[in-house]
């Protein structure tokens, strides 16, 4: 009969550890007595993980709260330190560039966002992060060495290998300067950084972002549809998973120009120039989604259009994954309001697998919010691993 196998204390430990910081993160206080019976770990066990924690930063003492205040000596609490250290996220778009920083339980510290001209070229574009990266450090007094993860969120494929792949339409590629593809974002501006740099398209983050604290919180299987004018991504989450697909590929619908073309063509419509750089055709735009919004008939009939288009498309999607919400985002999703009950009408006049349909609740915000969930899960994977970390500088929570 074989030995039994004999368990490493040291894993052990580390195990215990990484438990006790996510119940803590969890709950933001309780005592000592709170942390055993929920871990159920012995009182001395928890006492020397406290104790541990306390020293490196992840965890404070703090007043316990009057419920569990008794006769006598009030028992110590302990919290969660979430500026222990902090996420980043950089969105580059056709015409933006973004830069977040959130805590470590996701609450926003500080950000930036730039507009660049559509047509900027790739050091432009790469200089402008930059630019933003270091105005909000100094800004926030945050150390390089703070950050602990790094995610940028771009336009186009981004190949398992990290390289960005803009696809190309003619041989050419029509936007973003022409020369945004074929190389390495985590290694042009990784030397901003102490850490880890992840690179991910826009319409997947933008997913995530939704299922973290917009339309489609506590959905698994949902369809996030980024729709920004004339170019269109997917997002597919299953059973709470990224699908990426092939290389990184999956959902890059930009230049497969039969996608909008399931039986009727995206024909010309002022809404698909919501959120355009160019002002003039930004302000038609919003001109005519207002006047929809009175009753116009001519603007409602521009709607319809919109969705009468928009349908054999997000049809298709949902005929083949069958996703139990398909999300609009988006420039596009601006319009949600009034979008988002048309294209149900069209559905209504097809067989559905009974697939919802939400507009954006981020709107804007749904990419940088995608790419902080994802660095905020490297730094957790880590945190309640229980693996030691090198000392940084301590905020107050």
């Amino acid at each position: 009969m074989d030995a039994p196998a004999r368990i490493d204390p040291a894993i052990m430990r580390k195990l215990n550890t990484g438990t006790c910081l996510r119940i803590i993160r969890d709950r933001r206080s309780l005592t000592l007595a709170e942390l055993a019976k929920a871990s159920g770990l012995s009182r001395r066990t928890v006492e020397l993980i406290l104790e541990a924690l306390v020293s490196n930063g992840y965890v404070v003492e703090t007043e316990p709260s009057t419920e569990s205040r008794s006769v006598g000596r009030p028992a110590r609490a302990y919290s969660f330190n979430p500026r222990t250290a902090y996420a980043m996220a950089i969105e580059i778009g056709e015409d933006i560039v973004a830069v977040s920083i959130c805590d470590l339980v996701g609450t926003p510290v500080g950000s930036e966002r730039k507009s660049i001209g559509g047509d900027s070229k790739r050091a432009e574009r790469l200089a402008a992060v930059r630019a933003s990266v270091t105005r909000l450090f100094d800004r926030l007094g945050v150390a390089p060495s703070e950050v602990w993860a790094v995610t940028i969120a771009s336009m186009g494929v981004v190949r398992d290998s990290g390289v960005v792949d803009l696809r190309r339409k003619n041989g050419d590629l029509v936007i973003a300067g022409g020369d945004w593809s074929g190389f390495s974002l985590a290694d042009e501006l990784g030397d901003l950084f102490e850490c880890e740099v992840a690179v991910e398209n826009d319409a997947k983050l933008a997913a995530i972002g939704e299922a973290w604290q917009g339309a489609a919180q506590g959905v698994g299987n949902f369809v996030f549809v980024l729709s920004n004018g004339v170019r269109s991504g997917v997002g597919i989450l299953i059973d709470g998973e990224l699908y990426r697909g092939h290389d990184g590929q999956a959902g890059e619908v930009f230049w497969a120009e039969s996608f909008f073309k399931v039986g009727r063509a995206l024909r010309p419509n002022a809404l698909l120039q919501l959120g355009s750089p160019d002002a003039a055709e930004r302000t038609v735009a919003e001109t005519v989604l207002s006047r929809a919004r009175a009753g116009d008939a001519d603007a409602l009939r521009a709607v319809g259009d919109l969705a009468a288009d928009f349908t054999p498309a997000l049809h298709a999607i949902a005929c083949l994954l069958a996703p139990e919400v398909l999300v609009i985002g988006g420039t596009t999703s601006q319009a949600g309001d009034l979008l988002v009950p048309a294209i149900e009408a069209e559905f209504a006049r097809l067989v559905s697998p009974g697939t919802l349909l939400r507009a954006s609740a981020l709107g804007d915000d749904a990419v940088i919010r995608g790419a902080l969930r994802l660095s905020l899960g490297r730094i957790e994977a880590e945190l309640f691993s229980g693996e030691e970390r090198p000392a940084h500088r301590r905020v107050p929570a």
